[in-house]
């Protein structure tokens, strides 16, 4: 299989940098990736793992999708494989395993979310019209938003506007485990 001219990827993150006047090492920083990584990848002289490309689109809030989006559509993405799936810590103590990216219709990112720790645990704030889906599939969790809170047990689900603050708890002893499906531009 040859590989995807990944201009696209280098144009977007440079584009990204230059409209919030951030440096390499500041982007480098917030997405926890090297900023000679970063370099690389603007250069064109390396293919990013999913595992970075994850990141960087959770640091600029974007749909993992709008980094690969000219092959999804009538071409396969390429990328390095990482060792076992990619793993993105947010929030001090949860951590997301990325699924899938995108359907033909709309934008979504699906992970596998592990709370492993006690404590409250801030989600990122997405642009509006990102909406999420919360499932715990074991252990118990609370979700609070603004306004509401509610226990979350195996089989329990939120949906709620990823615009807006919210934290999902962890109390108990045991870990909790879940999807988070995460819809971008839909309305709120």
């Amino acid at each position: 299989m040859q590989e995807p001219d990944f201009g696209h990827v280098a144009e977007f993150i440079r584009n990204y940098r230059n409209a919030h006047g951030l440096s390499l090492a500041q982007l480098a920083e917030k997405a926890g990736v090297s900023r000679s990584m970063i370099f690389q990848i603007e250069g064109g002289k390396t293919v990013p793992t999913l595992g970075v490309v994850s990141k960087l689109a959770h640091a600029m809030g974007t749909p993992v999708s709008s980094l690969i989006d000219p092959y999804q559509n009538n071409h396969s993405f390429y990328c390095r494989k990482a060792k076992g799936r990619p793993q993105l810590e947010i929030g001090g103590g949860i951590t997301l395993i990325p699924f899938a990216a995108e359907t033909s219709n709309r934008k979504i990112e699906i992970f596998e979310f592990q709370i492993k720790h006690k404590g409250r645990f801030e989600l990122p704030l997405y642009p509006p019209g990102t909406t999420e889906y919360i499932l715990v599939q074991s252990g118990e969790a609370i979700f609070q938003g603004i306004v509401d809170k509610s226990i979350m047990k195996p089989g329990d689900g939120v949906e709620t506007r990823a615009s807006i603050k919210r934290y999902l708890i962890r109390e108990g002893t045991t870990a909790v485990k879940g999807i988070l499906v995460r819809y971008f531009g839909c309305a709120n």
